[in-house]
Formats: C-alpha cells, structure tokens, sequence
C-alpha cells in the first residue's frame, strides 16, 4: 500500500510540473526574465570590417618623395545606431582612420607627421570633426610646384552627405599649412 501511494504521489509532482506556464510566455519575455533580452537585441557592425591600410610612396619631378600610410584606427569610432525592427537595434561602428606622412627631398627626411582629426581641428569645425570619418589622403598632381606637394583629405558624416575637404600643403622644408575648401553643394 506505501508503494502504491508512493507511486501515484511521484505520477502527481511529474504531471504538475508540465511547463505550461512557460509555453504562453514570449521569448523575449523569457530573455528579460534571466537579464539576457539587451545582449540579444544588439547588433554590432564595424565598417570596415577588418583592418584597412593603404600604402602610398611616390616620387615626384621636383625630387620630393612623399609617402603616405592611411589606416584605420581599431578602438576609435563614430557609433550610429538605427532600429532593424521593433526588438532589434543595429549599432553601426564607423572606424576612424589617420594618415601617416613622410616627406623627403633628395633622399633626406625632412618632414614626419601624423594627419588626424586633432590636425584639422578650430572652435568652428570641432563638432562636425567629432562625427566625422577621414575618408582618404591623396596627392593632387595638378599643384606640385618645385617647392610643394598638396595633398587632399575629406572628412564626412556617416550615413549623409554633409562632408569637408581640406588642402595640406606640404613645403619642402617640412612645414605644412591647411585650408579648408568647398567645391560641392553637400559641403559643410
């Protein structure tokens, strides 16, 4: 008799604990219920996706070499998040990039600079510059004089158009002056 009543009381506590309660509750529900609900509605991407460096060295008539290492930055970024549907936020990494230029007359380093933001920076730009990304730095053959290089970089905001351009000129004695442009309508 004690194994019979043993036995319907065991059959009892497995049929009561049937989870039903837990069948009529979302998933979501379930991930906010153990803490888990924001690291499974995130997601993150990071343009570029890996590390990105381009390599320029050239030789110009006027016996200037200019080299030029544009990459980007790993742990610096402009995050720009949007909603991908009604649970799920996409949060996009912008990387910086920065531009490392050397400049040589006649086989002689005259000039080594690091072009980043902090280059550009003034009272007037500095917020645009907090969301903006380096797009590239490149030579403008047209302006080689005997005595200089231009070089050309723009900065936009992800995710518009709104951008800056910038002309570096490079002396060949190392010093280096900046202007800002505006060639294009969608400039800032």
């Amino acid at each position: 008799m004690k194994k019979l009543c043993f036995l319907i009381l065991l059959l009892i506590a497995f049929v009561s604990c049937d989870g039903k309660y837990k069948a009529k509750r979302s998933h979501i529900e379930a991930l906010k219920e153990n803490n888990l609900y924001e690291s499974f509605s995130e997601e993150l991407k990071f343009i570029p996706k890996q590390y990105l460096q381009i390599k320029t060295d050239t030789i110009l008539d006027n016996g200037i070499n200019i080299k030029i290492d544009y990459h980007s930055i790993e742990n610096s970024f402009i995050i720009k998040a949007t909603e991908k549907d009604k649970d799920t936020v996409v949060q996009i990494h912008y990387k910086n990039f920065e531009a490392l230029i050397q400049l040589s007359v006649n086989g002689q380093e005259i000039s080594k600079r690091l072009i980043d933001k902090a280059f550009f920076y003034t009272d007037a730009n500095k917020s645009f510059l907090d969301n903006a990304i380096m797009q590239y730095v490149w030579i403008d053959y047209n302006s080689v004089t005997k005595n200089s290089v231009q070089l050309n970089t723009t900065f936009i905001l992800p995710e518009t158009e709104k951008f800056k351009d910038f002309v570096i000129t490079v002396y060949d004695d190392g010093s280096m002056s900046l202007k800002e442009i505006n060639l294009d309508k969608n400039a800032v």
